[in-house]
């Protein structure tokens, strides 16, 4: 009842706002209208041109026939005689209305309401006058009453079909309750699960469907879920990706050079800052650009690609392996001294030698030294650099 009640004040006010919607929409077209018999009028009384006659009888004509709630449309003389009018009996004769002289005199054209038996009007009115003269006034009546009944029907026929549609709404309403509360609980448990497993760092935790049966609005809502799962998986999948191919070498797999640029820095300051060890191995390939002169490129690169199979499977999952030039390589060994370092080199050096194809003469020279707790990083890597350095010049002594 109350909804009833809600719905008939709403279509009142609605049909209410609809009448005054489209009184204006008459006022604007009567004005329209009257602007043009206004100019004819005007052309016809000012020049005294008797051939503009016909144009305005024709105009009277469209008028009454196709411009709704037009009742009457005529100009009069500055004495208030109607030279011309929609009724032919009343050209010729005075106005007997009081207005005249008001509308006479009134400096630009305008509207009124009036109110005749019932009927509710609009008259428009356009002066016809030159800076020396008043010469007339065009009009025009304009009859509201067609607006009002329709209205009128218009609600009548509104307030019916709500009465309708509240009876049938209520028994909607009872079943979409019953058809809805299934899909709206899975919705719910899904999101809830989706949430208690999701995990920005694993782009696979993304990777989650919520499945019902339905073809309304819950099954729009349940494919904007999912879709939003499997944009969300494919966005974390580039994220990393893009992460990873910017820190990583591509044609070794170990980090990059930036990558160690990065780290360095943070990696000394907390063996500075803790009693943890950190040993650095600068790692240089023997003989590589003769390797490269001599074998090719492409067995430059499988043995660059050899060192980099050895390092990763010869330091620990917490050490760091980095290609910082064309042969160069670093390893840093977390929370371990020189001693461990060196015993890790000579299993990768091994390994090497083990693994690398026959042609491949190159061999490696290790710079191994142990952070001493004060240098700066760059102080640090020039005396790795400086040890690698001498060790390759004590194999070319041996040789």
């Amino acid at each position: 009842m109350l909804m009833f009640l809600i719905t008939g004040v709403s279509a009142f006010l609605s049909a209410q706002a609809q009448r005054d919607g489209l009184i204006e929409e008459r006022k604007m077209r009567g004005m329209a209208v009257l602007r043009s018999w206004a100019a004819l009028s005007r052309e016809r009384i000012v020049t005294g041109d008797q051939t503009v006659e016909l144009s305005m009888y024709d105009f009277m004509d469209d008028v009454m026939k196709n411009e709704a709630g037009v009742v009457e449309i005529f100009v009069q003389d500055e004495n208030g005689k109607i030279l011309m009018a929609n009724d032919p009996k009343r050209a010729g004769a005075p106005s007997p209305d009081t207005l005249f002289p008001r509308l006479l005199y009134a400096p630009k054209s305008g509207v009124f309401a009036s109110l005749k038996k019932g009927d509710p009007r609009f008259e428009f009115y356009a002066p016809i006058f030159t800076e020396k003269k008043k010469f007339g006034v065009a009009r025009m009546v304009l009859s509201s009453q067609g607006i009002e009944e329709g209205i009128r029907e218009s609600l009548l026929r509104l307030l019916f079909i709500t009465a309708i549609v509240v009876g049938v709404g209520m028994l909607l309403v009872v079943m979409l309750v019953v058809k809805i509360t299934g899909p709206v609980k899975l919705l719910t448990k899904g999101v809830e699960e989706f949430g208690k497993r999701f995990n920005p760092a694993l782009p696979k935790t993304a990777d989650f469907q919520i499945q019902f049966k339905a073809a309304n609005e819950l099954g729009d809502v349940r494919d904007a879920f999912n879709e939003m799962t499997r944009t969300l998986m494919a966005s974390l999948d580039d994220r990393i990706r893009l992460k990873r191919e910017a820190t990583t070498d591509g044609m070794t797999g170990l980090l990059n050079k930036r990558q160690f640029q990065e780290d360095f820095p943070e990696l000394l300051r907390v063996a500075r800052e803790t009693p943890m060890p950190l040993a650095m191995m600068m790692l240089d390939m023997d003989k590589f650009k003769v390797l490269n002169d001599t074998v090719g490129h492409k067995a430059g690169d499988k043995a660059l690609q050899d060192v980099a199979e050895c390092i990763l499977k010869k330091i620990r999952d917490k050490d760091r392996a980095y290609r910082v030039g064309g042969d160069e390589f670093v390893i840093l060994l977390v929370g371990v001294g020189v001693d461990i370092a060196r015993q890790q080199s000579v299993r990768i050096a091994e390994m090497y030698d083990h693994i690398k194809l026959p042609e491949n003469m190159t061999g490696i020279s290790f710079g191994i030294i142990e952070y001493n707790g004060i240098e700066l990083p760059e102080e640090f890597y020039q005396r790795a650099d400086a040890e690698m350095f001498r060790v390759k010049r004590e194999k070319k002594v041996q040789r």
